[in-house]
């Protein structure tokens, strides 16, 4: 697994995979947060350079670690391990368990993306590359988002471009200028209020389904990501729908398809995660298990029986909520704190296991540093 060693999404895979009995190395720059590799479950552990810093030195490191150890099968955490893996596939012998380059690049480019996901009957918002015309037109408000989060050539620029919400041309025209001076390339796209729900699947080669589960969230984080959310019964039309769009780009393996759904209308896709996503716990705990389904397929294992994750299974970002809690104060930060605490119990957690305490202390021996260093700086100052 090779991570940035503070995706901590990436620990829920860890697990999974170790508990269905494969050996679990975790790949991260040295001094990172790791919190993947401080479980119990993680077998090996290696120092990797970030890929923002060079991508032949971050190559040869991940190529060096999966040699010591002899490696079946090599994964990403985020969107810049994944672009930057696939794009050096060549150069490593594990299986990368993705379509060729050319597919990777188009699935999770944000403008083919809404083109294939409008073919496939499934709705998305008006998206266009953000030119010096798409700008001059913009009217009230816009997202701005990169094309693709990162490139095999952005040596130095941020790992990943995060989208921002702007309120009018002249904030447009600020964040596509951030942009492109990041290397990125900037769209304008539709802003959509509504729920935010996904679909997330394991595809075989052939395009048959191998696992699913639906999920729809009921609180979002300051990112826009899902602090709370839960699993429910598989719409059969929307996951066939999402299949074919998959499909159409020549996408096989695990898929994440986030949509927001406004109110009285059609889901609109908004983005695919072609790699383990934030809510990974959900669908583990529900019973679709995808990342051993996944590796299962990669390494010839796959059995003809469809993992479809149960409804009604829990899921909390405790840490998240909390900071969304502390910043938003929706009904007072007593009552908003206790609601986070609440919604703790049952629920499957980003970092969180009884079973594996280790991350968790970890997260919170970094916590206390920050808050101590923070109270020490107010001190002096």
């Amino acid at each position: 697994m090779v991570s940035d060693g503070e995706t901590p999404h990436v620990l829920a895979a860890v697990r999974s995979l170790a508990r269905g009995g494969y050996e679990v190395g975790v790949a991260a720059p040295a001094g990172s947060l790791r919190s993947e590799a401080s479980s119990r479950h993680a077998r090996h552990r290696h120092d990797v350079p970030p890929v923002e810093a060079g991508i032949d030195a971050y190559l040869s490191a991940v190529a060096t670690a999966i040699d010591d150890v002899g490696y079946d099968v090599v994964l990403p955490g985020d969107d810049a391990d994944l672009l930057a893996l696939s794009w050096g596939r060549a150069r490593l012998s594990a299986v990368l368990p993705y379509p060729t380059h050319e597919v990777v690049v188009r699935a999770v480019d944000k403008l083919e993306l809404v083109r294939a996901a409008r073919a496939a009957d499934l709705g998305a918002p008006d998206t266009v590359v953000a030119d010096d015309a798409a700008l001059a037109a913009v009217v009230g408000a816009v997202v701005v988002k990169a094309r693709l989060h990162w490139q095999p050539e952005s040596v130095g620029a941020d790992r990943h471009l995060e989208a921002v919400d702007c309120a009018d041309a002249h904030s447009a025209a600020v964040a596509a200028a951030a942009m492109r001076a990041q290397g990125g390339e900037p769209l304008l796209q539709e802003c959509i209020d509504g729920q935010l729900s996904a679909i997330s699947m394991v595809l075989d080669r052939a395009g048959r389904i191998l696992a699913v589960t639906q999920q729809t969230s009921s609180r979002l984080s300051l990112r826009r990501t899902s602090v709370r959310a839960r699993t429910v019964t598989v719409d059969e039309e929307l996951v066939e729908r999402v299949r074919r769009m998959l499909v159409s780009l020549g996408w096989h393996g695990l898929a994440n398809v986030q949509m927001l759904s406004p109110a009285g209308g059609h889901p609109q896709v908004i983005d695919l995660n072609g790699r383990f996503y934030g809510s990974l716990a959900l669908a583990v705990r529900s019973g679709a298990d995808l990342p051993v389904v996944w590796v299962d397929d990669a390494l010839g294992r796959a059995t003809d029986d469809i993992r479809r994750g149960r409804a009604g299974v829990r899921f909390h970002a405790f840490e998240e909520d909390l900071r969304r809690a502390r910043a938003e104060r929706r009904h007072g930060i007593v009552l908003d704190v206790g609601r986070v605490i609440a919604s703790a119990p049952f629920a499957a957690h980003t970092t969180w296991s009884a079973t594996d305490p280790g991350p968790s202390l970890r997260r919170v021996r970094a916590l206390a540093r920050t808050a101590g260093s923070r109270l020490t700086g107010r001190r002096l100052s």
